[in-house]
């Protein structure tokens, strides 16, 4: 729990970005290539894709051979050059009616309305050797009750994070609805932790 407390210090609204090309474990992941606003259609010159260690949230990003899919789409809020673009951050005619509203229980969280964004670490390990490490970024926050969160996921993603609430123990950081994209990166030491904030 003091790993997550260090690491809710900054917002983090949807670019997790650690890159190592020669890691085995990293993927190519749809980007977005420059500046996109709210509402705006995601053409094919707005995608592109990066190699990243996404980790368990690779399961809410889109790979390349998504792009296709991805045309028409909207943003359903700004994103940022070399932002990665997840299933919650695009609208369109084929998306916007496949919402599920999921209930999420978590601790401590900042005052949360609905619209506001949530990013979720999962605080995993034993005691001497916890790591946290991103799970989902953007997450829209339909309603926020003591004890916990709904939030607006397709069906798709839906038993990710049904599965995600009931064996993992998930920390929530709020990203309210105007906040800038952030950076973050899994942490599985305090010094790692510490590094992290003096830079």
């Amino acid at each position: 729990m003091a790993l997550a407390a260090l690491l809710s210090g900054g917002l983090v609204a949807g670019a997790l970005l650690v890159v190592d090309r020669g890691d085995p474990a990293t993927a190519d992941y749809v980007v977005a290539a420059r500046d996109i606003a709210a509402g705006s259609v995601l053409s094919a010159d707005a995608l592109t894709h990066e190699r990243l260690r996404l980790g368990g949230g690779a399961r809410l990003a889109f790979r390349p051979d998504s792009e296709p899919a991805l045309a028409g789409s909207r943003a359903a809020h700004g994103l940022a050059a070399g932002q990665l673009i997840q299933r919650a951050d695009v609208t369109g005619a084929d998306t916007s009616a496949d919402r599920r509203l999921v209930w999420l229980p978590l601790r401590d969280l900042p005052p949360l309305g609905p619209g506001d964004r949530l990013d979720l670490l999962e605080v995993a390990g034993p005691p001497d050797r916890l790591t946290v490490a991103p799970f989902a970024f953007g997450v829209v926050v339909r309603s926020a009750a003591a004890g916990g969160v709904v939030v607006a996921v397709s069906s798709h993603d839906a038993p990710a994070f049904v599965y995600a609430a009931t064996a993992t123990h998930l920390v929530g950081v709020a990203a309210p609805g105007d906040a800038a994209p952030g950076q973050e990166a899994p942490v599985s030491s305090l010094d790692q932790a510490q590094a992290l904030l003096r830079h």
